[in-house]
């Protein structure tokens, strides 16, 4: 609440940063391809083991504002 009239909705549910995966041998692969199992350490990628380099990176798209106001 801004004040007692106006309402204000911004839309940033990224936080600014995006997720980069870098797998030489799977190179069109998304974060969501993968499964990672937890008690031993690796990732698969269509059943077979992967070894993606995962990081994050700097979301350039803006962030979206909304006023409301009575």
């Amino acid at each position: 609440m801004v004040d007692d009239k106006t309402i204000a909705v911004i839309n940033d549910n990224d936080f600014g940063i995006v997720t980069k995966v870098v797998d030489e041998e799977n190179p069109d692969a998304d974060i969501t391809d993968y499964i990672y199992d937890s008690e031993v350490k690796t990732y698969t990628y269509e059943e077979k083991e992967a070894a993606p380099v995962i990081g994050i990176e700097e979301n350039t798209e803006p962030a979206q504002i909304w006023i409301f106001t009575e």
